[in-house]
């Protein structure tokens, strides 16, 4: 569906942001998994209130992601064009973008792996 960048942007009120990623302290020694915690925890995407109110679809989308077994992370990119999950296994992987490409034939759904190979 649309999601319109300007009106995301115009509706977000730039109030109680956190430091600057750089500036966090990111954990040494992480493992994918430890890592997705983190950045579920530590972080955020500033303009995923102002984008679900425009555009409520985005919820559906990350209610989706979350609800797939082995679903470590699950976000909006940016303002929200692109929600991605973040699964552990190839596996998991696999079968959340088989389960949802099934339910959600409508959604482009591009399964990609760490290193940047597409999952076939």
């Amino acid at each position: 569906v649309p999601c319109p960048t300007g009106p995301i942007f115009q509706a977000y009120d730039r109030t109680d942001t956190p430091k600057a990623l750089e500036a966090l302290d990111i954990p040494p020694g992480r493992t994918a998994g430890s890592l997705a915690n983190w950045l579920g925890t530590k972080t955020r995407n500033d303009l995923e209130a102002p984008a679900l109110k425009l555009v409520p679809e985005i919820g559906d989308a990350l209610e989706a992601l979350r609800a797939r077994p082995g679903c470590a992370l699950a976000r909006m990119s940016g303002s929200g064009a692109t929600c991605f999950g973040v699964f552990p296994t190839r596996h998991d992987l696999k079968t959340a973008s088989d389960a949802l490409k099934s339910a959600h034939p409508d959604w482009w759904i591009a399964p990609t792996l760490l290193n940047g190979t597409r999952q076939p």
